[in-house]
């Protein structure tokens, strides 16, 4: 999901609580800030989670993709 997507559901969803349309945006901003950097974080093993979905993914395309070989 996009962050600007991330955004609009959460600024809609915290305005039909009763909220001011800003304050969900500003609460959807600050949760989608979190989860991107939350995502492109190195921890110990030097590589961010995206980075490992990236070649876990990668890696089942080229197994797959042997088997038609």
């Amino acid at each position: 999901m996009s962050l600007v997507a991330a955004g609009a559901v959460t600024a809609t969803a915290i305005g039909i609580g009763g909220a001011p349309f800003i304050v969900g945006a500003i609460v959807g901003f600050g949760i989608s800030t979190f989860i991107s950097v939350g995502l492109n974080w190195e921890g110990k093993t030097g590589k961010s989670i995206s980075k490992k979905l990236k070649d876990g993914v990668h890696s089942t395309f080229n197994t797959v993709a042997g088997w038609f070989k």
